[in-house]
Parts: structure tokens; sequence; C-alpha cells
């Protein structure tokens, strides 16, 4: 499910039947920061472009939100580890906010609460916890603020298992971590939410243009993780020798 491709075949608003799993996803992932559970979601608009970095093409899913209530909110999903990570989900929710803006006088700045949800399979906290949530805080009491912007890291590198009794979000973690490993869900995940993602996430069941196209995503991440690997190598000798010039100047000098 950490691709573009699969990801969006697998929870698109735009069909009746992913549309309900990606309501599943949304209310199990954000429960406990929602008023009330998301009744429906759909597209905010198509892909789009918003660095005019290749790799942050298709990196963001833009959604308008409805709760039981009725209240709106704008949500995003982020699947690919990228440079600044934790900086590029503060950007993305900065620039839902500023797009719900209206030119003019008459705007009042009463715009919608904007969530980022992003999943990476690298450590941003040095610690055990696999999920969290940040938002605006009293940095004194350390009481929760105004629900202006919410932001949700899912750290699936640090997943530590199913565990004995799980609950849905944790559940949820292990599909995103082995989905595309498993023959068969394992016991604790044998109910109808989890069951009905398998056909749609199915690789085996794309054909023509989208294995093509699942394919050379795959290469192209593989690629771009070659390709900053070799980067942070280069500027790592860089460094090396420019510190061993330097001390071997200064060693001469004296």
């Amino acid at each position: 499910l950490m691709t573009d491709l699969l990801f969006k075949k697998t929870f698109s608003p735009d069909n009746v039947h992913t549309k309900v799993n990606l309501l599943n996803l949304l209310n199990d992932l954000l429960g406990p920061q929602l008023l009330s559970p998301v009744t429906d979601v759909f597209s905010m608009d198509k892909e789009e472009n918003r660095t005019g970095s290749r790799a942050s093409r298709t990196s963001v899913f833009d959604l308008h939100c409805r709760d039981a209530a009725g209240r709106l909110f704008v949500a995003e999903v982020q699947i690919k580890d990228l440079k600044h990570f934790v900086k590029r989900a503060m950007f993305y929710a900065c620039q839902d906010v500023a797009r719900q803006g209206v030119p003019g006088d008459l705007w009042n700045y009463d715009f919608a609460t904007v969530f980022v949800i992003s999943f990476s399979w690298t450590s941003l906290v040095e610690d055990d916890r696999f999920v969290r949530h940040w938002s605006f805080c009293d940095i004194v009491t350390k009481e929760r603020a105004r629900d202006f912007v919410s932001l949700s890291f899912i750290e699936l590198g640090k997943f530590p298992g199913l565990g004995e009794r799980p609950d849905d979000l944790r559940k949820w973690v292990y599909l995103f971590r082995n989905l595309d490993r498993i023959a068969e869900l394992p016991p604790e995940l044998r109910e109808e939410k989890f069951e009905r993602l398998l056909p749609t996430a199915e690789v085996s069941r794309l054909r023509g243009k989208e294995l093509e196209e699942y394919e050379r995503e795959f290469m192209t991440l593989e690629w771009d993780e070659y390709a900053v690997e070799e980067t942070r190598r280069e500027r790592l000798a860089e460094a090396t020798a420019q510190g061993l010039s330097r001390g071997m100047a200064q060693g001469m000098a004296q």
C-alpha cells in the first residue's frame, strides 16, 4: 500500500467500494482527534505538484471530509519518505489553510480544520512510539489548544507487531507493513473492513497500463532512494576529504 497507485486504487474516494475503505481508515487513524465520525469524503482536486519536485508529484492525497455533525474539514495523506518529511507535512497543512482564503475584506478567517496523515518507514523521533499526533498546545500547561491544524505520523519501521489484543489502529499499521507479503489475513484481522481490502490491493489484479505504471513507479522509488543514498555518500566523502586537507594544512603550518 506504500505506492501511490496501489494506495489510490485501494482508498479512492471516487469509487463507492474503495470509499468505504477510506472512511474506515480515516476514522481509525484520526479517531482520538475527531469530534464526530467521518461520514463522507471526496477528492478536493486532481493530482497536484506543489513544490515543482518530480518526487512530490503524487505524494499528496487531498480530501474534503464531512463528519456526522455536518462539519467540514480537510485531510491529506502523504505516503512517500522524502527529505524534510516533517516540514513537508507542515508545509502541506499551511497550504491547505491558505487555499481556503477568499480574496477581499469579507472573509473572516474561519477556515476548516486541516489534518495531515503521513506514513514513513524512517524514524522521525527517537523513541518507541510508532504513532504520534501533533497539534497546538500551551507550552506551560501542556494542554491541547485549538484544533486548527493536526499532524499525524505513522512510523512503520517502529511497529513491534500486532500483540495479543490489537486495536484497529495497530491492525491498520500491520496491513501497511505486510499486505504485499501475506496470502491471507491473520485471525486478528478477519473482519469485514480489513477483508474487503484484499481484492483491491492485489497487484496481480492490475492489468495492462496499470501494471506498467505500478512497475515503473516502484522502479522510480527504488532509484530515488539509491540516488539519495549516493548523494549522501558523496557529500560525506567530500566533507571528510576537506577535513583531512584542513588538518594537514594546519599541521604543516605548525
